[in-house]
């Protein structure tokens, strides 16, 4: 019996059958032109964010988007990029994927000769914050890596740029939420930055 409700339990569809969401995606070089022509896998499940086998393929049109319509995953939802010799592969989660509101985000394909990693890690020292909802603002997209530490990102940024980085943190304690910024400039070396909760 319990082999029976283990098989059943994963058969489960990865996508809920009643809730559609609308996708309105843009991809863009270091210098903000859209890229014709990117084919881009969308992916619901972590486990498949390599071998892409529950996934789809969508290749953006002449204005660098890709627009459709899905069914709502139970799972995160990724935006994947293989890359190549000169262009570096991304894989970046799709925020805010609610049935009330479309999901516009933008992603930038950028070459390596023109980009560098920023690493963050949030450190919780007093254990009762939680950080939520961490933002990029300047030309760069996040590889977000399944199964890495929830107080960790990466990104991929353009060289000799200030970028902002927003975030929430929740205080389990007070019961409440803030929002800090933090702006970092970038150069031509990997970053490795801590931000304390």
């Amino acid at each position: 019996m319990l082999y029976l409700v283990l098989l059943l339990q994963s058969c489960e569809p990865p996508y809920s059958g009643s809730k559609i969401i609308e996708i309105k995606n843009e991809f863009y070089d270091v210098q903000n032109q859209p890229i014709n022509g990117l084919s881009i896998h969308y992916v619901s499940d972590s486990n498949d964010i390599y071998n892409y086998g529950d996934s789809f393929n969508r290749t953006t049109d002449t204005s660098g988007k890709i627009s459709f319509s899905t069914f709502k995953p139970f799972q995160k939802f990724y935006a994947v990029y293989d890359g190549n010799t000169e262009l570096v592969n991304f894989c970046s989660e799709l925020k805010n994927l609610t049935t009330e509101t479309i999901n516009y985000q933008r992603f930038y394909v950028l070459r390596y000769d023109e980009s560098v990693d920023l690493n963050l890690n949030f450190s919780n020292p007093t254990g009762y914050k939680q950080l939520n909802n961490v933002t990029l603002t300047g030309i760069g997209s996040e590889y977000a890596i399944p199964n890495t530490y929830e107080d960790a990102r990466i990104y991929r940024v353009k060289t000799n740029q200030t970028v902002t980085i927003t975030y929430t943190v929740y205080d389990s304690q007070t019961k409440s939420s803030q929002e800090f910024t933090t702006t970092i400039a970038v150069g031509s070396n990997t970053i490795l930055q801590t931000i304390t909760l």
